[in-house]
């Protein structure tokens, strides 16, 4: 496998489905409909500054409405202890409304324009952006799930092999039945401890992290990756929204963000940047021109360090050819 070092920038492409538990419609409904607009303007961005994008895609935004959601919707459904998690049942959510906007949960017209890029991935966010450690599923319902997630996916002639999980929720057991569904890899935390820990001394570190370098460049190698299907592609850094707040913070993110690049392209390593589109559906103009800046250094550390962009599968398919290659030898 080639040793150039690699840039992943993966999206979780969830609209209204990945807050109904804690924002209202209204809360919410600027950032949601303002990803109609600045997802087409994110893939002219890839495009211009030649980025491969892998967008895990919640399942239910391929569906054109309600009866297509309820027709790929498995019969066992994830039955959670809090009924907040569930989709299903939320008050906000198409299964229970009679009258909702269409852009506020489904998303064909957004798929379609990814998909004609050819070069980006469409992978899975899970049907019903599944929460794999709150209390109450059965594995069983997360097989289900996927499988939904699958079925629905094939509507566009589109075949999933990476996902990454809701807010990053996964055990060991979930892991193991991914292969099952022709998944390769998944996008895990950062490797770090404060990464894995939700106590306060751990939030307000990571929140810190964001601006300064407490915790390392969370760049790895090829070699860093478990030779074990699905293989763990690890975040690097979630891309904060941009803050009229605290603008001279907004600097230090983007500052903190580059030098890990360049650190990842100089020294052939992968380094994995993260959001969410709806991420840019407040200040549109402005986290625009945020990623514009990352993306312009990219493309200087790709003609400088031949430091490449790649989708998850696309590395996850290198990964497993090269693995394969060295049992055969």
């Amino acid at each position: 496998m080639d040793s150039q070092g690699k840039f992943i920038y993966s999206l979780d492409f969830e609209l209204l489905w990945g807050v109904l538990d804690i924002d209202s419609v209204e809360q919410y409904k600027k950032n949601i409909l303002g990803a109609w607009q600045a997802l087409p303007e994110i893939l002219n961005l890839f495009d211009t500054y030649g980025v491969h994008g892998t967008f895990a895609t919640v399942g239910f935004l391929f569906a054109q409405d309600q009866n297509e959601l309820i027709k790929y919707s498995p019969k066992i459904k994830p039955e959670y202890d809090d009924e907040k998690f569930s989709p299903y049942t939320s008050e906000i959510s198409p299964f229970m409304l009679k009258n909702y906007d269409n852009k506020l949960y489904f998303a064909n017209d957004l798929i379609d324009l990814i998909e004609s890029k050819k070069h980006h991935e469409i992978s899975t966010h899970t049907f019903s952006h599944y929460y794999c450690l709150e209390s109450g599923p059965s594995i069983e319902a997360f097989k289900e799930d996927l499988r939904a997630a699958v079925a629905i996916s094939k509507r566009k002639n589109l075949s999933v092999s990476s996902i990454i999980f809701p807010r990053n929720q996964y055990s060991k057991e979930h892991l193991e039945v991914l292969p099952e569904f022709g998944i390769n890899s998944y996008r895990g935390n950062p490797i770090s401890w404060c990464y894995n820990s939700n106590q306060v001394l751990s939030r307000i570190l990571r929140l810190l992290d964001d601006y300064l370098n407490l915790t390392g460049n969370h760049c790895y190698s090829l070699n860093d990756i478990e030779k074990k299907l699905p293989y763990n592609l690890p975040a690097s850094k979630f891309l904060r929204p941009y803050s009229n707040t605290f603008k001279f913070f907004n600097m230090l993110r983007l500052r903190r963000i580059k030098k890990s690049m360049t650190y990842a392209a100089k020294n052939n390593k992968i380094y994995h940047l993260w959001s969410h589109p709806h991420n840019f559906g407040n200040h549109i103009e402005n986290n625009l021109k945020v990623l514009k800046e990352i993306l312009i250094h990219y493309k200087y550390l790709n003609e400088t360090y031949n430091f490449q962009s790649i989708t998850m599968s696309n590395l996850g398919e290198k990964i497993n050819a090269n693995h394969q290659s060295h049992k055969l030898t």
